[in-house]
């Protein structure tokens, strides 16, 4: 009885052994999905990604880059210069400029996606932060005005 244990084990180990060596050229005929370097920031500048010959696009795939237009009202109590910062899904952190005391200050930046929750962020001389109302962006609701006095954000249809 120990023989046929030892021939059936036998025969289990190199039934598996052929299974796997069968199997290791698969791997090699797939090619592996190469992760894209991230860059340092993101291309805000162009209106579509680089071409198709350039690393992280190989499929040629084109991210269109839509233009937010922002407009901030620097009517807070107490009163300070405030520096301004779009933060969303497809820009992170990206910094607007800044607004003087009871001024109106007129903006733009480029997104990727216009899905998801995006919302601005005041920065006082001090360090202290401020955040509006949350807001979504559609391709016809891509005009945006904060008054910082209430902190209410106001979605205008986007001029054409």
């Amino acid at each position: 009885m120990n023989r046929s244990r030892i021939f059936a084990t036998s025969v289990l180990a190199l039934a598996f052994a052929g299974c796997s060596s069968s199997s290791s050229p698969k791997p090699e005929t797939a090619p592996a999905p190469a992760a894209a370097p991230a860059p340092a920031e993101p291309a805000a500048t162009t209106d579509a990604a680089p071409s198709a010959g350039a690393a992280g696009n190989v499929a040629g795939d084109t991210v269109v880059q839509t233009e937010i237009l922002v407009n901030v009202i620097n009517n807070r109590v107490p009163p300070s210069l405030v520096t301004v910062f779009a933060v969303g899904p497809s820009i992170g952190r990206k910094i607007l400029g800044d607004v003087p005391i009871g001024a109106t200050k007129a903006f733009t930046f480029k997104a990727g996606n216009l899905n998801g929750d995006y919302f601005l962020v005041a920065q006082g001389p001090g360090g202290g932060e401020m955040r509006s109302q949350r807001f979504n962006l559609t391709p016809t609701l891509r005009f945006v005005q904060w008054s910082m006095d209430v902190n209410s954000i106001v979605q205008y249809q986007t001029p054409r």
